[in-house]
């Protein structure tokens, strides 16, 4: 009777799981390791236009276009050894839209640890991609159109970007300083402070100082320098910034 009763319970959990992935809004989606689809919520079917019908047995990169931001080969190979996967990823829905959702995977095993599934949930983020896009055109444009000039480096003191104005009071155009480190423009008395400065952003400060850059011409540029550090998504210092 008690293990009838466990049954039982159990029954109900795995009916109450499958309800909530049914009720979930993001899409559900379950494939073999040939990427045919078993499993297809009703999320899925919101988002992509398919019906549960009409998606089962389709091969998912076939049916949604899957556009990778690495190879698919990587991906697979990451779910073969154990680690799950997550990314964006470019889809095409039945209407033709194109979406952009971020995607969790991972490679689900039986009790005698034997593959049998992949298991990946997507979102829509294509609206805050849309609106991540704008801001970055705003900032570029108030960047462009400053009147300070605006030099980023790496950690290698390379630069990565110099706006207009930084370019031109130097006499250069911005594609010609692109790549090459920032002392290849300073005055050649004045490299040892700038090192110095740099050196203290990589290591987290934010520094003031003057100094003198080099014109293409060969006449020196006086500069007041505001600089501090860049960092990555993961906190981790990246570069420098630089206003002049």
């Amino acid at each position: 009777k008690q293990n009838e009763e466990e049954t039982q319970w159990h029954e109900q959990i795995v009916q109450i799981q499958a309800q909530l992935i049914e009720l979930a809004h993001d899409a559900i989606i379950v494939r073999d390791s040939l990427s045919s689809i078993l499993f297809w919520n009703r999320g899925a079917e919101e988002l992509y236009g398919w019906t549960s019908q009409e998606a089962i047995g389709q091969v998912t990169h076939s049916l949604l276009q899957t556009r990778f931001p690495i190879g698919r080969e990587t991906v697979d190979a990451l779910l073969i050894t154990g680690q799950q996967w997550e990314g964006e990823l470019v889809h095409t829905c039945k209407d033709g839209r194109q979406i952009i959702v971020e995607s969790h995977q991972v490679l689900t095993h039986n009790l005698r640890n034997q593959p049998t599934a992949i298991l990946e949930i997507n979102r829509d983020i294509t609206e805050r991609k849309q609106r991540e896009r704008e801001n970055q055109e705003q900032y570029r444009t108030i960047v462009q159109t400053a009147n300070e000039g605006i030099w980023l480096i790496n950690t290698q003191a390379e630069t990565l970007y110099i706006n207009e104005r930084m370019a031109d009071m130097l006499g250069y155009t911005p594609e010609e300083i692109v790549g090459r480190a920032v002392p290849e423009f300073v005055f050649p008395e004045d490299m040892p402070k700038a090192q110095e400065r740099i050196g203290k952003n990589l290591q987290g400060t934010f520094e003031q100082f003057d100094f003198r850059f080099r014109r293409k011409d060969g006449r020196p540029l006086h500069v007041l320098a505001n600089t501090s550090p860049v960092r990555d998504g993961k906190g981790r210092i990246s570069g420098a910034l630089g206003m002049f």
